[in-house]
């Protein structure tokens, strides 16, 4: 982490609480994982499929895959159209 980003995240915490600012961070991280999955998905898979066929662009949407992986492991979320625990 660089120096910049700890003084960043010291700063929130100063302001919302140590563990409101990691909660925030972790969501906003997530976020970007989640935007760049979206994104190969949406853009990247179609070029690719279009240039080098389905084999190639499988390797996309595992890049994919791995990203909303990451982005599940940095801030665990339940989407709305999923079942939580208690409503099952």
């Amino acid at each position: 982490m660089s120096d910049r980003t700890e003084e960043a995240r010291l700063e929130l915490a100063r302001i919302v609480g140590r563990d409101r600012a990691d909660q925030m961070l972790d969501a906003y991280a997530a976020g970007v994982l989640r935007g760049a999955a979206r994104k190969l998905r949406d853009r990247l898979f179609p070029a690719t499929y279009a240039d080098a066929g389905q084999r190639t662009a499988e390797g996309v949407n595992r890049a994919a895959a791995d990203l909303d992986e990451q982005a599940l492991e940095a801030y665990p979320y339940t989407r709305p159209n999923q079942p939580t625990e208690a409503g099952r």
